[in-house]
């Protein structure tokens, strides 16, 4: 784990939610990351590796909910539900990487970057079609065939395992084996915003019964705010 990062706080995690909002989801990865890690540069957290942007990632959504992520998939074959914990550290265990890389390709040393998040948004202004082009040449320095372009992205998946996530699952009620794959900031932004209606609710309850401020509210210990909460309803 980073060693600068926090758990954040109730009313950071509301500022984050709100600058989340309409961003390319590419950015809200690394508004999200930046909750966690408030002391680097967002233009340090656009130069990481993917998948060590995504490692960081799985590690503040254990700080903030917690390891345990319960998933649900349902088979292609039957359309089963098919329900597996998941743990975010074992998720992000494969040790960082270096970002630079090398493939012998027709006779030459190809030298590999691996891509970061500023490169894909940079790939994200072209259109579709000539996305992975443009991505590739960012990171190689030159124009990719067909063949050359699966030879290095083949490499950058051995470079960087964690920049592309694929889980299994076997279906128990007709036997079926596929791979999805798994994107934590598509994930984590759901939770924090699930997380910031919920308290958007509290505050809205307990500012009507008490006449305290948000500030107040969100600064109490949230088994003390629980506890307001219980009285509020009765409880």
């Amino acid at each position: 784990m980073p060693a600068n990062a926090a758990a954040a706080s109730p009313s950071r995690l509301l500022e984050t939610w709100e600058e989340g909002q309409g961003q390319h989801p590419l950015h809200r990865a690394l508004t999200m990351l930046r909750m966690a890690e408030p002391d680097v540069p967002i233009a340090a957290l656009a130069e990481l590796p993917v998948g060590e942007r995504d490692r960081r990632l799985l590690y503040a959504r254990a700080m903030l909910f917690g390891s345990r992520l319960d998933a649900i998939a349902h088979c292609p074959a039957c359309k089963e539900p098919i329900e597996a914990a998941l743990a975010a550290e074992d998720l992000a265990q494969p040790p960082p990487r270096p970002a630079l890389g090398e493939l012998e390709l027709d006779g030459r040393t190809l030298p590999i970057r691996l891509p970061t998040t500023l490169d894909l948004l940079e790939a994200a202004e072209a259109p579709v079609e000539q996305r992975r082009a443009v991505l590739l040449e960012r990171c190689t320095g030159e124009r990719l065939t067909g063949a050359e372009a699966d030879a290095v992205e083949a490499r950058m998946a051995e470079i960087d395992p964690l920049a592309e996530i694929e889980l299994h699952f076997d279906c128990p009620a007709c036997g079926h084996g596929w791979e999805e794959l798994f994107d934590i900031a598509s994930w984590l932004w759901v939770e924090i915003g699930d997380c910031a209606q919920r308290l958007l609710s509290e505050v809205d309850l307990l500012a009507r019964a008490y006449g305290w401020s948000e500030a107040e509210i969100l600064s109490l210990p949230p088994r003390r705010r629980s506890h307001y909460l219980r009285l509020v309803a009765g409880g």
